[in-house]
């Protein structure tokens, strides 16, 4: 897209002021606000917009560059236009993508409110991903090639909040570039990670560790007791303790405690709720016991947090 082209022509070799562009694309069946924030070493663009019938953009990228790809809402095909190559990327999802100088189009979906973003940085700003560029041969066929990524609820939070800075204007792009250096150290980690082999459990086991994480995702507020969870991934109490501990290093009860506590931050940072309703919110009747929770995950307390949302500029001491 031309808003990534423009943003690699910017690209210095050492950290600069950020530059910020934005523009509004408007098509019959569609419209797009294109923000890209430049710090120099790396860019991060944001495509948003409402989709009322699908639509293709071409493709003309004329740098050989790395990215991160992450949709939140959306459905995006690219295919190229030299060879028989496809990438469906839905809602959700994550990517580690390898451009050379390729030619395709881009198909979007219709989608009533549309949230992309890009990581876009040249070859030698991350050794990590150098590793996973040098050693990918279909580059050399492609010239587009893609690894998926596992959006772990850590990556998926981050790219909320870049969505929902909730910051000053003034302090804008020092959190989107702070937020972006996160995310590319999460998705680092994420490829890099072998944790399934490393367990030494079964691939039948770890497939009945995440289908209980799944049960437990969705029911965060009154997830069943290890027993009742057990029986319905097909395993006994200890078992199910064993190997979930060796997948996620933490037992049932405590990730659900971990992601109670992730999605309060989350509401604190993206919403004017009381702190007593957003801890009923998330299974705390008591808010005393609440704060206290997440003040041993977070390191603030919840109004502490609150307080300096509405504030970003001043250094506050929970109390």
């Amino acid at each position: 897209m031309d808003t990534i082209n423009a943003a690699l022509e910017n690209m210095q070799q050492s950290d600069s002021a950020c530059r910020v562009n934005r523009q509004v694309l408007d098509y019959p069946d569609a419209k797009l606000s294109l923000t890209s924030f430049n710090f120099g070493t790396f860019s991060t663009v944001f495509i948003e917009g409402k989709i009322d019938q699908a639509f293709t953009i071409p493709i003309q990228n004329n740098h050989e560059f790395l990215s991160l790809s992450f949709v939140v809402n959306g459905q995006i095909t690219t295919t190229s236009h030299q060879y028989d190559f496809k990438n469906i990327a839905t809602s959700g999802s994550a990517h580690f993508c390898s451009h050379r100088f390729f030619s395709g189009q881009e198909l979007y979906d219709v989608c009533e409110q549309l949230k992309v973003v890009f990581i876009c940085f040249k070859q030698g700003f991350i050794p990590e991903f150098d590793t996973l560029y040098t050693h990918s041969k279909a580059l050399e066929q492609f010239g587009f090639q893609h690894m998926h990524i596992h959006a772990s609820h850590p990556i998926q939070d981050c790219v909320n909040l870049l969505f929902s800075p909730l910051t000053s204007e003034a302090l804008l792009p020092m959190y989107i570039q702070g937020k972006s250096y996160e995310l590319l150290a999460l998705c680092a980690q994420s490829l890099f990670s072998e944790i399934p082999r490393k367990t030494g459990i079964s691939d039948t086991a770890l497939n009945r560790v995440h289908q209980a994480r799944d049960i437990l995702e969705r029911q965060l507020l009154h997830p069943p007791k290890i027993h009742d969870l057990a029986h319905l991934v097909g395993t006994n109490e200890c078992s199910l303790k064993k190997e979930f501990k060796a997948v996620f290093d933490t037992s049932p009860y405590a990730y659900v405690i971990q992601r109670r506590m992730e999605k309060a931050y989350r509401q604190i940072l993206t919403s004017d709720l009381p702190i007593t309703t957003i801890a009923q919110n998330h299974g705390y009747n008591n808010t005393s016991h609440f704060a206290s929770t997440f003040f041993k995950y977070f390191g603030i307390r919840p109004r502490g947090l609150k307080q300096l949302r509405k504030n970003p500029t001043s250094h506050l001491q929970a109390k």
